[in-house]
């Protein structure tokens, strides 16, 4: 059972089995209490109710570890330092409250700790190079997907976080490399579609752009997501502006706004109608250079 692995103790296996002790101990208790006279009994009294007291001390100390996720995978390592998997899990708590630095040195101990795994280990990679990327360490986070990807090259995944690091280093011919690999390895992976039409779409250098690969991709994302995200739709309007087919634009892009209205999409809800005004212009969106 998993939580032997996570501890020496797993508490609640106890409570049925303490049931033996405990009740006889205390009908024991209670017997001798009613035989006891005067001065003996108030005394007995006294020691149960002390008694209790030190159990609801415990108890609440005790109840402590189990204030959040993030205390209960500190204090089982505490006891059990060596394990990797406690490790990773307060790692993926830290980096839902946003403590990036935290996350970054719990995946490093795990990595110091992991069985030589191929599988646990390139997911590790990977991790340690999503936070660095957040972080805005992007040469290090490529460092890691490098890593990753030298030990599992056919790791879709791990293509997909390169080719996005990549592109933030402005690293565009060898982003678009990755992501085609991404979806060589993964051809259903309706986010890498999306993030390479968009990049072939929208690319601030114009040797990058690809206006027909980009429709090709992003009409494949929105038939596997069923034509209702607005994210995908913003980009095949992309698409259609940079392969001049601005009629299809300006429908798409419209459609994408009457979604993004729906779903409360921010984003999408500011950039959108700056975007179908250039579709109406015969214009292309590009993102402007770094």
């Amino acid at each position: 059972i998993v939580f032997f692995r996570l501890s020496f103790v797993s508490d609640h296996f106890q409570y049925l089995a303490i049931l033996g002790i405990i009740v006889p101990f205390s009908a024991g208790g209670a017997i001798l209490l009613k035989r006891l006279d005067g001065a003996y009994r108030v005394a007995g009294y006294a020691l149960v109710f002390a008694l209790l007291g030190t159990l609801a001390v415990s108890t609440s100390r005790h109840s402590a570890m189990y204030h959040d996720n993030i205390t209960c995978w500190k204090i089982v390592l505490e006891r059990n330092p060596s394990h990797w998997m406690s490790q990773v899990n307060r790692a993926n708590e830290l980096l839902q409250k946003g403590d990036l630095d935290g996350a970054l040195a719990c995946w490093e101990m795990a990595l110091q700790k992991s069985p030589r795994n191929l599988a646990i280990r390139r997911e590790i990679y990977r991790n340690i190079g999503d936070v660095l990327s957040k972080m805005g360490m992007l040469d290090e986070a490529i460092a890691q997907f490098e890593k990753c990807l030298s030990m599992s090259p056919d790791f879709a995944e791990a293509h997909h976080d390169l080719a996005n690091a990549l592109r933030r280093k402005g690293r565009y011919r060898d982003a678009i490399a990755h992501y085609e690999s991404a979806l060589r390895i993964d051809p259903r992976s309706v986010l890498t579609m999306n993030n390479l039409g968009w990049l072939l779409a929208t690319c601030a250098d114009p040797s990058v752009r690809n206006g027909a690969r980009a429709v090709e991709v992003a009409a494949r994302a929105e038939l596997l997501s069923g034509g209702e995200d607005p994210l995908i739709l913003h980009t095949l309007a992309a698409a259609y502006a940079e392969n001049c087919q601005f009629s299809q634009a300006v429908e798409t892009a419209q459609r994408a706004l009457q979604l993004a209205a729906q779903q409360k999409k921010g984003i999408l809800l500011r950039a959108l109608p700056n975007e179908i005004t250039l579709y109406r212009a015969e214009l292309p969106y590009h993102e402007p250079s770094h």
